[in-house]
């Protein structure tokens, strides 16, 4: 058996993570005739969209202003996400013998694209004498062949304008794009490529440029909070359409999120321009590609439910030797289980490809623990409403019941101590 190269693997991996379907034997074989440094791109700008995940699902986040756990506190990472997501088009537009415009003006190797254009340029200015009104043309001559091999937004947008018709079609159907003072009829007049041409204009000057060099940054449609509180909600699939009034040069700008969420947007506007590079769209890949990124938001969603039950489980832990302590009216906290009834129910925003081995177990577990924190509320409720303490004339029936449980040696705190030990399956403290 021949034995394959870690290029060759490297593009495989990516190839079938990006196609979303099986790769066949023709496609598998093109693989191995790809440019190794576009492979090598691709690949960055893979590892890039896994830290934009990271930032919009696991990296904690603080739900109120100031929380020490939050390693990302005061930073802005809704509009870092986007920028992030923006760089990969550049990655993958870029070239590997990039070189700025100064040195590019100044060097004389051939190996860099563009030079003899330059100097020809150069020299037929120069054969005759130059007046002021000559200077101006001469330098877009020479910027334009430089832009021509090297400018970065050209690469992104040529990039984007070879992407099939059914691809720019959607791109273009994700977003309405026109001045405050036009209507909406302007951006319908428009060909597809002039739509093209505003969308990538509109995320590179207003997302990339201004994240860059301007401490102002207007919000961006879809927020990582919002995303986070949703999924915990239940809510999988793409939020509804938004709009904002964007500045942008000098005007303003009515921009309408369609996909409703800007940086869900760019995911698939890259894996779109990796999988076209390989040869693997096909006028069904957008729907692929939107389930496969719903599934992986159910998937989020049922992590959110086990963390959050793993620090119910930390707070009932603490009653085997301190017992529960809670305010007036409240009850101790159960565990969710709506996201994993959701999945084994197969409700229809939660049918996944897959269902994960543990969640039959997991469920009747949880189901028999929140039992036993009813059956405790019920004993132990009962117990204190024929308590003195509660009609006590100093402190009255809406005073706050400090200690949820009768004195240390009672029966009922060693049934309730007992009843949570034996879920937990640890021996209680006597």
């Amino acid at each position: 058996m021949e034995a394959m190269d870690s290029i060759t693997a490297t593009a495989i991996g990516i190839a079938q993570h990006v196609a979303l379907r099986s790769i066949n034997p023709e496609e598998n074989a093109n693989l191995k005739r790809l440019d190794q440094q576009m492979i090598k791109r691709s690949l960055r700008a893979i590892e890039r969209i896994r830290f934009a995940d990271q930032l919009r699902y696991t990296i904690p986040q603080s739900i109120v202003a100031a929380d020490i756990r939050d390693t990302l506190q005061g930073i802005n990472r809704d509009a870092l996400e986007v920028y992030l997501l923006c760089t990969c088009l550049d990655t993958l537009a870029g070239k590997e013998n990039y070189i700025d415009l100064p040195s590019w003006l100044r060097t004389n190797k051939t190996t860099y694209e563009g030079i003899e254009q330059r100097n020809n340029v150069l020299a037929a200015a120069f054969s005759v004498p130059l007046n002021r009104d000559q200077c101006h043309p001469l330098l877009k001559k020479v910027l334009c062949i430089y832009h021509q091999h090297y400018g970065v937004i050209k690469g992104i947008k040529d990039m984007v304008r070879c992407l099939p018709l059914y691809t720019k079609e959607e791109i273009c159907h994700s977003f309405v794009i026109h001045k405050q003072s036009q209507s909406e009829d302007t951006w319908n007049r428009k060909d597809t490529d002039q739509k093209l041409n505003t969308i990538i204009n509109y995320f590179l000057d207003v997302r990339r440029n201004r994240y860059t060099h301007s401490a102002d940054t207007p919000p961006t449609m879809g927020s990582i909070r919002d995303a986070r509180r949703w999924i915990m909600e239940g809510k999988v699939n793409l939020p509804e359409p938004c709009e904002s009034i964007i500045p942008w040069d000098g005007k303003q700008f009515l921009v309408k999120c369609n996909y409703g969420d800007e940086a869900l947007f760019l995911r698939e506007l890259v894996y779109s321009c990796i999988a076209s590079n390989y040869k693997l769209l096909d006028e069904s890949w957008s729907a692929r590609f939107k389930e496969s990124n719903r599934q992986y938001r159910v998937l989020q969603a049922i992590i959110y439910e086990i963390e959050y039950n793993i620090k119910v489980l930390q707070y009932h832990t603490s009653t085997l030797f301190e017992g529960l302590t809670f305010l007036d009216g409240e009850m101790p906290p159960r565990l969710r289980v709506i996201i994993a009834t959701a999945i084994q129910n197969k409700v229809d925003d939660f049918q996944i490809n897959y269902m994960p081995a543990f969640l039959d177990s997991y469920l009747e577990l949880a189901n028999e623990f929140n039992k036993e924190v009813g059956r405790l509320v019920t004993d132990s409720g009962s117990r204190l409403r024929e308590s003195e303490m509660l009609n006590h004339p100093k402190r009255g029936s809406g005073a706050m019941v400090r200690n949820h449980f009768p004195r240390r040696g009672s029966r009922i705190r060693r049934r309730s101590r007992a009843a949570i030990a034996s879920w937990l399956r640890v021996t209680p403290v006597r």
